[in-house]
C-alpha cells in the first residue's frame, strides 16, 4: 500500500484540517452568526444541487476510474481525455436545464409549504449542479494520475475558509442575503478554477480531442458501464443527500439545520474512507487490468483492518463526547444528537466494510454495485418517506442506518461469494473488544464545562485504542512509524 499510503496519510492531514474547520463553522459560526432557516437553505441548495449534478457527466467520471489505465497516454496528453469530460459535462447540463424547465412548478410545488426560501434561489439549479459536476469529474480525473494533495485541500480546507469569511461578511452587512448566497455558490466556483489551474500545471492537458482514438474506445461495454455508473453515482450521492431533499417537504429549513449540523458531527468518521478510496480506485482498476487478486485482496482486507480501528475509535469518541458537544451549540440544536449517535453507529457499519464499493465497481462485474445501489436509493427513499412524518429528523437517521446497513451487508456477501474474500478474523474481534473496553468512558459523569469532559474522555479513549493498538499490533502502518509508539512493548 506504498501509494496509497503516502497519498493517504498526506490527503487525511488536510482532510482532518477541513474537519477542524468545519467542526467551527459548523458548532460556532454558522449557529451563533446564521439564522437556523438561512443555515438550512445552503444545505438544502447543496444537497438538492449534488443530487442533480450527478446526472450531468453522463458517466464520464466512472468512465474515467475504470479504464484511465486504457486512455493513460502522456505523450499525446491522454488522448484529450481533460476536454473529453468537459464536452460531457456540457451536454449533461444542458439536458439537466431543460428538465429544470419543464418540471419547474412540480420543484417549486414540493417545497412551498416548508421550505420557500429555497424557491426564491430556483435558479440557482441551472448554475450550481454544473460548478459540482466539473469538480466531481476533474477530482477523478486528478486521482487517475496519482495527484490527490492539492485536490483535498480544495474540497476540505479552501472551500471551508471561504464560506466561514463568506458567514462573516454577511454578518456584520456588507453582504446582503441575495449576496451571500451568490457568493456561497461562488465559493464553488473558486475552487474550480484552481483545480483545472493545477491540473494544467501538473498535467499540460491538451483541449484537442484524439478522436480517432475514441471512436474505438468508446466498445459496447465501456457505453453499457457508463450508462449503468449514471444511475450507480446517483444513488451513491443520493444516499446521503436524498434525506435533507425529502425533509424540505416535510419539515422546516431550521429543522434541516439542526439535522445537517449534527450529522456533519458524523463527517469526521469518513475522513479515513473517503482519503483511501481516492487513490484505491486507480489502484484497484490496474489490479484488475493486471489480473492481480493477491493484491486487491491485500488492500481489502488492510482496509477494513485499518478502517474498522479508526472507525472503531472515532465512534466510541463521539458517543461518549455527544453530551458535552451539544452543550456547545444553541439550546434548540439538542434535539439533534440522537441523531448524531444513529449516523455514528451507520457510519461505523460503513467503515467496518473497507473498500468493497471500490473493488466492486472496478471488477467486470461492476454491474452488481448499481444492483446494489439501486436497492439502497429505494431503501433510503421509503424510509425517509416512512419515518421523516412520524419521528421528525431521527427517522431519517434511522432509515439512514437500515439502508447502509442492507448495502453493506449485501457487498460483503457478494465478496464472501464470489472471490472468497472475507476479510474478518481474530483482529476484527479485539477491535471490537477494544470499542466494549473504551466505552465505558461513557459512564464518567460529565464536568460542567463541555471541553474539559472532551478532553478528559477523548484523551481516556484514545489511550485505550493506543494501547490496545501497540499491544495486538493492529495498526503497525502507523504505530511503527511513529518514534515514540513503535519503541513501547507491552
Amino acid at each position: 500500500m506504498g501509494v496509497i499510503a503516502k497519498q493517504g496519510i498526506l490527503s487525511s492531514i488536510f482532510s482532518y484540517i477541513g474537519v477542524v474547520l468545519g467542526l467551527i463553522s459548523i458548532i460556532y459560526v454558522q449557529p451563533n452568526f446564521l439564522d437556523k432557516s438561512e443555515i438550512g437553505l445552503t444545505r438544502i441548495l447543496v444537497s438538492f444541487s449534488y443530487m442533480a449534478c450527478i446526472f450531468i457527466p453522463l458517466g464520464i467520471g466512472s468512465v474515467t476510474t475504470r479504464f484511465f489505465p486504457r486512455i493513460r497516454n502522456i505523450e499525446n496528453q491522454h488522448h484529450g481525455h481533460f476536454f473529453m469530460i468537459f464536452l460531457f459535462c456540457t451536454i449533461g447540463f444542458s439536458i439537466l436545464c431543460l428538465f429544470f424547465v419543464v418540471f419547474k412548478p412540480n420543484i417549486i410545488a414540493y417545497y412551498e409549504e416548508n421550505s420557500a426560501l429555497f424557491n426564491e434561489y430556483y435558479y440557482l439549479v441551472f448554475i450550481f449542479p454544473f460548478i459540482l459536476a466539473l469538480i466531481i469529474v476533474y477530482n477523478i480525473y486528478a486521482a487517475s494520475l496519482y495527484k490527490t494533495v492539492f485536490v483535498v485541500f480544495l474540497n476540505e480546507v479552501l472551500i471551508r475558509v471561504l464560506q466561514i469569511v463568506n458567514v462573516f461578511i454577511y454578518y456584520f452587512g456588507y453582504f446582503n442575503l441575495d449576496q451571500f448566497i451568490i457568493a456561497f455558490v461562488g465559493a464553488y466556483l473558486i475552487q474550480l478554477l484552481l483545480l483545472i489551474i493545477y491540473l494544467y500545471r501538473v498535467d499540460r492537458f491538451s483541449f484537442r480531442i484524439n478522436w480517432s482514438f475514441y471512436r474505438t474506445f468508446y466498445s459496447r461495454e465501456i457505453v453499457t458501464f457508463s450508462f449503468l455508473m449514471i444511475f450507480t453515482a446517483f444513488a451513491s450521492i443520493g444516499i446521503k443527500m436524498v434525506d435533507q431533499v425529502i425533509m424540505g417537504h416535510y419539515l422546516s429549513l431550521s429543522a434541516i439545520a439542526i439535522y445537517t449540523t449534527s450529522i456533519f458531527m458524523v463527517s469526521v468518521m469518513e475522513v479515513p474512507y473517503n482519503s483511501l478510496e481516492r487513490i484505491s480506485n486507480t489502484i484497484a482498476a490496474q489490479s484488475w487490468a493486471d489480473d492481480d487478486i493477491a493484491n486487491l485482496r491485500k488492500i481489502y482486507y488492510d482496509s477494513v483492518r485499518v478502517l474498522m480501528l479508526v472507525g472503531g475509535y472515532l465512534f466510541i469518541g463521539l458517543v461518549c463526547c455527544s453530551a458535552s458537544v451539544f452543550k456547545m451549540l444553541p439550546p434548540e440544536f439538542a434535539s439533534g444528537e440522537s441523531c448524531m449517535i444513529v449516523m455514528a453507529l451507520s457510519s461505523f457499519f460503513n467503515l467496518s466494510t473497507g473498500i468493497n464499493t471500490t473493488i466492486i465497481a472496478t471488477s467486470h462485474k461492476y454491474f452488481v454495485v448499481t444492483v446494489f445501489l439501486v436497492i439502497l436509493i429505494a431503501t433510503s427513499v421509503a424510509g425517509n418517506i416512512i419515518l421523516i412524518p412520524e419521528f421528525g429528523i431521527v427517522g431519517s437517521a434511522y432509515a439512514s442506518f437500515i439502508s447502509m446497513g442492507l448495502y453493506n451487508l449485501l457487498k460483503v456477501i457478494y465478496l464472501w461469494y464470489r472471490l472468497k474474500m472475507l476479510p474478518y478474523n481474530k483482529t476484527s474481534i479485539l477491535i471490537l473488544c477494544t470499542m466494549l473496553v473504551a466505552g465505558t468512558v461513557y459512564f464518567i459523569p460529565d464536568f460542567e464545562n463541555p471541553y474539559l469532559t472532551i478532553l478528559l474522555k477523548g484523551s481516556l479513549v484514545t489511550l485505550v485504542f493506543t494501547l490496545a493498538a501497540i499491544k495486538f499490533k493492529l495498526a503497525l502502518e502507523v504505530t511503527s512509524k511513529i518514534p515514540v509508539l513503535k519503541n513501547i512493548r507491552l
